[in-house]
């Protein structure tokens, strides 16, 4: 069992408020805080996810052996999505061997990538008739998915959550952080953005999507042992994309007891965590049109 609290502050009222009086100093010093855990650079999942990501385009394009490219590129398509990954699985539509190709057109539908369409309907005229079949099969998927996208408003990217607690494994903030991708991908009217977006790139999908860009960091306040079991506090800012200038902060907190340790403290954390999110969908509707 676990018990939530959550709070949002609106930024324009939180920051007015830090004018008043004695609590200006309290009050820039929470902040300051609060930001120092959630920017915490970590060389840790996006980093390695972006040299998987650049060995497995290197085997796509370089070796000799088919059957190491087939490979190569079915794993790009279960990794995040990003540019590098798209143009590297379209490259290989044009492959010598219809195998690779096939594997290219699959990737791509793992990846619902809308961006290449036009590249895998030329596959619909490949002369090898199990990557035609393969090409109309992606094409049919994908679509569905350009008509959901039609209804959505939002670009979220999600950073990795920083942690003011001591002894949190980077490995438990980076399944964290998949944990809040899936909670905000799963919110209506919201794409997610990949890892490595260039600014311009945002600036494109931002355009042609008509969309409103925003970023959610987060950080593991706290974590203590209370009577009633172990208790989490988290918070989330939610900025611009990709200018980053927050909007609003959210804040959670969830409680539970009885179980192994490190399940509790999973719980506990995701419990907070998922109360605060609750509020991101209104934080999003209110602070409406930053890019």
């Amino acid at each position: 069992m676990f018990s939530l609290s959550l709070r949002l502050i609106r930024c324009p009222d939180f920051l007015s408020g830090l004018w008043k009086g004695r609590s200006l100093v309290r009050a820039w010093l929470c902040l300051l805080l609060l930001l120092s855990a959630c920017f915490v650079v970590w060389p840790s999942v996006t980093q390695a996810q972006s040299a998987r990501a650049n060995f497995l385009i290197k085997r796509l394009k370089t070796s000799d052996h088919f059957r190491v490219r087939v490979q190569a590129a079915l794993s790009l398509g279960d990794i995040p999505a990003s540019t590098q990954v798209h143009q590297a699985l379209v490259s290989s539509l044009d492959d010598d061997h219809p195998a690779v190709r096939m594997a290219a057109v699959a990737a791509l539908e793992m990846q619902k990538d809308t961006d290449a369409l036009s590249a895998i309907s030329k596959r619909l005229r490949d002369r090898d008739p199990k990557v035609r079949s393969a090409a109309a099969r992606a094409i049919s998927v994908i679509e569905k998915v350009q008509e959901a996208r039609s209804a959505q408003k939002y670009y979220v990217g999600v950073g990795l959550p920083g942690s003011n607690v001591t002894g949190l494994a980077r490995k438990v903030l980076a399944e964290i952080r998949e944990f809040l991708r899936a909670r905000v991908a799963g919110m209506p009217g919201v794409r997610m953005v990949p890892d490595d977006e260039s600014k311009k790139e945002a600036a494109r999908v931002l355009a042609d999507g008509s969309l409103t860009g925003f970023y959610v960091d987060s950080s593991v306040v706290k974590l203590e042992e209370t009577a009633d079991g172990l208790r989490a506090e988290v918070s989330v800012i939610i900025s611009t994309y990709p200018g980053h200038d927050i909007r609003a902060m959210l804040n959670g907190a969830a409680r539970v007891s009885g179980g192994d340790p490190t399940l509790m403290r999973r719980r506990a954390i995701e419990g907070a965590f998922s109360g605060a999110l609750r509020r991101l969908p209104q934080a999003m509707k209110t602070a409406g049109g930053g890019r």
